[in-house]
């Protein structure tokens, strides 16, 4: 009688052990479908705007803005800007050229403002103030999700805000140093200045790899983007 009482016992447990790793197992798989269909969701957002810019970079608007640019920085070594708008038929609109310093441009204003583009009198990508400079818009303005750079080579890049409170977060938490000189532009926290100066002298990696670094560590909501041979933008990945 003992000896039956224990073999049921036994199985009873071993049937309980059973059913509560099939309760983990499945709870597992529904987490792990969870996070897979967040970011597949998260994957599909951003290439549908990589769809949308790579349209509107061959559209005649940016085409002619570019060249405008182009030709500005040619004559005086500064840096240019000029915004884009679009109404809900994604008629664009452009503002006029603004003439800047060696190291910044104004953004001059335009009617549905999405995005501006301005050229670098170097071969650098965007730096931190053009980070926070777009950010700090963003938050006034949430379909202002892009900013174009044009370097002094001919390479384009573009900072893109896919999420913007995770943007807006980032910048509240780790606000910019202030420019060491009037007209400079901000810089990261000394914290990410320093891990940047890292990455480049001991890594000796890129500043577009660093900076896409920088923006994924931090969760900064925002994708570095560049135009590549196949006059397509891509998301650079660290």
């Amino acid at each position: 009688m003992l000896v039956s009482s224990v073999v049921v016992l036994f199985f009873f447990c071993f049937y309980i052990h059973l059913m509560f790793r099939a309760t983990l197992i499945f709870f597992s798989s529904m987490a792990i479908s969870i996070t897979a269909a967040g970011q597949q969701g998260a994957c599909d957002s951003v290439k549908q705007k990589l769809a949308f810019l790579n349209a509107f970079i061959k559209d005649s608007v940016f085409v002619r803005a570019n060249s405008a640019i182009n030709a500005a920085a040619k004559l005086d070594y500064g840096e240019h800007c000029i915004a884009f708008g679009k109404d809900s038929l994604l008629k664009y609109s452009v503002s006029g050229i603004t003439n800047g310093s060696s190291n910044s441009s104004a953004v001059p204003a335009v009617v549905n403002a999405f995005s501006d583009l301005h050229n670098h009198n170097n071969n650098l990508p965007p730096d931190a103030g053009d980070v926070y400079g777009l950010i700090t818009i963003c938050k006034k303005n949430p379909s202002y999700d892009t900013r174009f750079v044009l370097t002094a080579s001919g390479n384009l890049y573009a900072l893109l805000i896919k999420d913007r409170k995770a943007a807006i977060a980032f910048a509240d938490s780790l606000p910019p140093q202030k420019p060491v000189l009037p007209g400079m532009q901000p810089a990261f926290p000394e914290k990410i200045v320093d891990e940047s100066r890292e990455l480049k002298y001991s890594r000796l990696d890129s500043d577009e790899h660093i900076l896409s670094y920088i923006l994924k560590k931090y969760n900064t909501g925002i994708f570095l983007i560049k135009v590549n041979y196949n006059s397509e933008f891509v998301v650079i990945d660290w």
